[in-house]
C-alpha cells in the first residue's frame, strides 16, 4: 500500500470557517510539506485543481496554485517521493495548449518522471 499526503494548494486547506488559522498557499508552504513527507518516507504528494473559490467572508479557496507548474517545482526540490499533479481536462480549451504544458514540463532539467497524457495523441509535439 502506498501511503501519501495531499497538498494544501488552495487558501485555509480543507475549513471553510473565518476562526480557523488562515494562511495563502505559498510554494514555500507546499515545498516544506512535501519535503517532510519525504522525509518521513511517504511514497506521493497529491495536488488538487481547484480554478475557482467559493467565496463569502471565508474567501475559501479563492486563491490557489497552479498545479502542474508546482509540482515541476517540487520535483526540483525533492528526490524519490511520486509527485501527482491534477489538471480540469474540461477546460483546456484546446488540446494543442494541453499538449504543449506537457512538454515544456518534460523538458525541464532535473527529476521528473513520465507524463502520461490523456490522449494517446497528445504525446506528440504541438505544430
Amino acid at each position: 500500500m502506498d501511503i501519501g499526503v495531499f497538498i494544501p494548494i488552495g487558501n485555509n486547506g480543507w475549513l471553510i470557517s473565518t476562526t480557523s488559522p488562515q494562511y495563502m498557499p505559498s510554494f514555500d508552504l507546499n515545498r516544506q510539506i512535501v519535503q517532510k513527507a519525504e522525509g518521513y518516507g511517504l511514497d506521493f504528494a497529491l495536488s488538487m485543481i481547484k480554478l475557482r473559490g467559493f467565496g463569502g467572508t471565508s474567501e475559501f479557496w479563492d486563491h490557489n496554485l497552479e498545479s502542474f507548474t508546482l509540482m515541476a517545482g517540487l520535483a526540483a526540490v525533492t528526490e524519490r517521493i511520486r509527485l501527482y499533479a491534477s489538471v480540469a481536462v474540461l477546460t483546456m480549451r484546446h488540446r494543442a495548449r494541453h499538449q504543449r504544458h506537457h512538454a515544456d514540463l518534460r523538458r525541464l532539467p532535473g527529476r521528473h518522471g513520465p507524463v502520461r497524457p490523456a490522449h494517446p495523441a497528445a504525446d506528440e509535439e504541438p505544430q
